[in-house]
């Protein structure tokens, strides 16, 4: 691994996660720096999509999973990365249960010029705690809804990433903001990458398409 290139901006993301915490989403505008996100950027152009559409977002894309830790080397760092973020802000008191936060699903994402934008979506329910996107490549607009309705757009480039709030399974509140992401903004695409804690067999089995070891 690209051990040298391999970073993060943890100040960026750590303002992100608290804006989460506080509004139900946040922004870290560089989370990654632009090394990292072209090593994993090459990572991702290599492998084969499979085509898919959700109803629920209105919207077909390429995806690609890896689960359990099923995955190469260079996604192992961002997972420990971004987990090691959260748990530190969780001994912080922050959240009540976010120690509890063991991501097991990454999910890549491709998105070409000629994919629509998606509508008006949340996260699944079995994805607990806190979902985060990261932006590898490409440009596009993201919109989120706040719990009060107004709407705030973020402008996703490569480096970027996105937190929302997930369900806590002890607390019946639903913190879920509804969210919708533009069609690419450049004739290259967009490839995204998720980083969850997914807690339902049926919904990875049903809902996504997942590599072998």
């Amino acid at each position: 691994m690209h051990d040298v290139l391999m970073t993060m901006n943890t100040h960026q993301m750590r303002l992100g996660l608290e804006d989460c915490l506080d509004y139900g989403y946040g922004f870290a505008r560089a989370g990654l720096f632009p090394e990292t996100a072209g090593i994993l950027t090459a990572l991702a152009q290599e492998l084969e999509y499979r085509r898919v559409k959700m109803p629920e977002k209105s919207q077909s894309y390429g995806q690609y999973g890896y689960i359990d830790g099923q995955w190469p080397e260079e996604i192992a760092w961002l997972v420990e990365q971004t987990q090691d973020l959260v748990t530190a802000r969780a001994r912080a008191g922050l959240l009540r249960g976010l120690m509890d936060w063991q991501p097991n699903d990454v999910v890549l994402q491709t998105y070409d010029e000629l994919d629509s934008e998606s509508g008006w979506h949340k996260d699944f329910s079995s994805d607990l705690h806190i979902v985060v996107v990261f932006s590898l490549n490409g440009f596009a607009q993201m919109k989120v809804k706040t719990q009060q309705g107004a709407v705030h757009t973020l402008s996703l480039s490569p480096g970027s990433a996105v937190f929302l709030l997930a369900p806590h399974p002890d607390v019946g509140s639903d913190p879920r903001l509804a969210h919708k992401v533009g069609h690419p903004l450049t004739d290259e695409g967009r490839i995204s990458l998720a980083v969850r804690m997914n807690v339902s067999e049926t919904h990875r089995a049903n809902q996504y398409y997942y590599a072998s070891a």
